[in-house]
């Protein structure tokens, strides 16, 4: 398989990913994609950036590529699941 046939599929993956995300969230893509600032539009743009990261091994700064947003905000996102799981008493796997 071609490195361009996987980047291909790497990126319809993710905005497969974003859709789920947004179903979950009650948030529109669109409002994601722009910026939207309402709580719902950032948790859905905070879990996408996760995911994405998560999914396929990827430093902050190649995922805020791949999606189109800052790395410090994926560093943000990152940090605020860690932190949800701390307190919720799950452990680190």
């Amino acid at each position: 398989m071609s490195a361009c046939r996987v980047q291909i599929d790497r990126a319809s993956s993710v905005f497969r990913l974003l859709d789920r995300v947004c179903e979950k969230h009650g948030a529109d893509v669109d409002r994601v994609l722009a910026g939207g600032r309402f709580p719902v539009e950032v948790r859905a743009r905070y879990e996408w950036a996760r995911l994405v990261a998560d999914t396929w091994c990827l430093t902050s700064k190649e995922t805020g590529r791949l999606i189109g947003i800052d790395p410090w905000t994926v560093r943000l996102a990152l940090r605020r699941h860690a932190r949800e799981r701390r307190l919720s008493g799950e452990e680190a796997a």
